[in-house]
């Protein structure tokens, strides 16, 4: 099986294979997330295979997924959920930018355009960098120190070094 960190990177070096190459490059992204949380995972996976031909490690996957999410607890947030359909368009061009893309439609869903998303917990800005991924890690490592700074006095050696 592969990790989200291998998916991640997959999905960075296409981009990039692509860009390189001269070709324009998109990713949209749909949070489905919320879409699991409305069916019974019993009936979803018993369906999966004779329904959709998934089996072995796929269907393992979807169970491991599922397995300890609540579907009582979740459906009534699921029902509030408004799925986010956003797409990121990657340019080696300086002449072309985010703010001169447009929301497209396909069908009856829209997407619209934006300078940095997120994905597998990574964020991906429009030049195919993750500028913004490091900026937030290490503005979260400073209000982290920060803390530790404040209750360093407070606090045990031992329970100091933990932190």
């Amino acid at each position: 099986m592969h990790s989200t960190e291998t998916a991640a990177l997959k999905v960075l070096g296409d981009i990039v294979r692509a860009l390189d190459s001269g070709d324009l490059a998109l990713l949209t992204l749909l949070d489905l997330s919320a879409a699991f949380d409305t069916v019974y995972h019993d009936t979803l996976l018993q369906r999966l295979e004779p329904s959709y031909g998934l089996s072995g490690c796929v269907l393992s996957w979807f169970a491991s997924y599922l397995n300890g999410r609540d579907v009582d607890a979740l459906q009534a947030a699921a029902a509030q959920h408004s799925q986010d359909r956003r797409y990121l368009a990657f340019f080696r061009s300086t002449t072309t930018s985010t703010t001169s893309l447009r929301t497209f439609i396909v069908g009856n869903d829209s997407a619209t355009p934006s300078a940095c998303v997120r994905d597998l917990g990574i964020y991906v800005d429009s030049d195919a960098s993750t500028r913004t991924h490091v900026s937030r890690a290490v503005s979260t490592c400073f209000a982290v120190l920060r803390q530790i700074r404040r209750v360093r006095r407070s606090v045990s050696q031992q329970v100091l070094q933990s932190l």
